[in-house]
């Protein structure tokens, strides 16, 4: 090749390199000003087998397999892989952008599913004859389709879109159930009957309503909704702890926490009724059946101080019915003699009118006789 050929040669090739990063740069510009879709990232072989772990024997008792799997945090998308490991018990898939859960109804034998933090719309698993916890938590679930897990005993709902939390009624060892933060406007249709503990806080409830099919509820958590009336409570007969932090509540609408004789420890903070005067005596003289206000517990002296007050206030109660009786009394006496005084003034008046009609009458008689005596004269 001739220097000359060679320098032309060496010019194209600076021109393309120059032609080819200018392209590049055109071309992530133009990338920089459009919306890209989200990334695809699935659930590959290498990812399943970083996060396997606990060795155990398989059902049939056969042979082992690995039955844990922890995929966290790894902004997956897609699951579709795992459908093959079918000896999988535990399933940890928390803190992905996964829309669907639907490969895991080939795994038979799970135990317990963490999906919380993805980006689920509907839950997709078929019925699972062994689950027992699930987390759904922080996703976008706006209803439940009717799950039929019969030996699931914890169910995680906080933070998503659920209007309601009906779906339950197949869930029947269903002991512990929290929907936190979602848009629950009443605590109808819950039909999960053995439910002991259920969190229902920072949602919009305003109604309290169906409780009396939760048998076994224990422990109520209402905190930060928006509840002003408390009827429907007493049909929850079996709550020892009740939790109704900052909604609206005042002194009157304690009245329904009466019928709950078994009533141990009562939260109150952040609402009206917390700001009233002796607001722990006032409580306890209402609601004797506690052990604990707030984060305080009852000492004895209280219980006996609130008896005193209780007792004094009844005694006032009863003075005050009494002079208001005397009172009623006495203006009815005095009505009575103002009736009195008032008919006989009429009656002296009527006496009077008739006296005076007499006279009258007889003064005719006489003017008509001595007309008449003129005139025979």
């Amino acid at each position: 090749m001739s220097e000359d050929e060679a320098n032309h040669s060496e010019s194209e090739e600076v021109i393309d390199e120059r032609g080819t990063d200018e392209s590049e740069e055109n071309s992530e510009e133009q990338t920089i000003g459009q919306v890209q879709p989200p990334k695809e990232v699935p659930l590959t072989r290498e990812i399943i087998a970083k996060g396997l772990s606990h060795l155990a024997r398989t059902a049939d008792g056969l042979s082992h397999a690995f039955v844990k799997l922890d995929i966290t945090g790894q902004e997956l998308t897609d699951v579709a892989a795992v459908s093959t490991y079918e000896h999988l018990r535990f399933v940890d898939a928390s803190k992905n952008k996964l829309k669907s859960l639907g490969p895991l109804s080939s795994l038979e034998y799970l135990i317990t599913v963490d999906a919380h933090d993805n980006a689920l719309s509907e839950f997709d698993v078929t019925d699972k004859q062994y689950l027992q916890l699930l987390n759904l938590s922080e996703n976008q679930l706006a209803e439940l389709p009717q799950l039929g897990f019969a030996m699931l005993r914890e169910l995680n709902l906080n933070g998503n879109r659920l209007t309601e939390l009906t779906g339950l009624k197949r869930l029947t060892s269903l002991s512990l159930l929290e929907a936190r933060g979602n848009r629950l406007t009443t605590t109808k249709g819950i039909e999960a009957y053995k439910i002991k503990s259920l969190y229902l806080a920072e949602n919009e409830i305003t109604t309290i309503e169906d409780l009396d099919q939760l048998t076994a509820l224990d422990r109520l958590h209402l905190r930060s909704n928006k509840i002003s009336s408390l009827k429907g409570i007493e049909t929850a007969q079996s709550i020892h702890y009740l939790n109704l932090r900052d909604n609206h509540i005042d002194i009157e609408a304690l009245e329904p926490l009466k019928q709950l004789v078994n009533l141990r420890t009562l939260v109150l903070q952040g609402n009206p009724i917390s700001k009233i005067d002796n607001y722990r005596m006032e409580i306890l003289m209402v609601l004797p059946q506690l052990l604990q206000l707030d984060k305080d517990e009852f000492e004895a002296e209280d219980y006996e101080e609130a008896n005193e007050l209780l007792e004094e206030r009844k005694a006032a109660q009863i003075a005050e019915a009494e002079a208001k009786a005397a009172a009623e009394a006495a203006a009815l006496a005095q009505e009575k003699e103002e009736e009195e005084a008032t008919s006989e003034s009429e009656a002296e008046e009527e006496e009077e009118e008739e006296t005076q009609d007499d006279t009258e009458t007889q003064d005719d008689t006489e003017t008509q006789e001595d007309t008449e005596t003129e005139t025979d004269a």
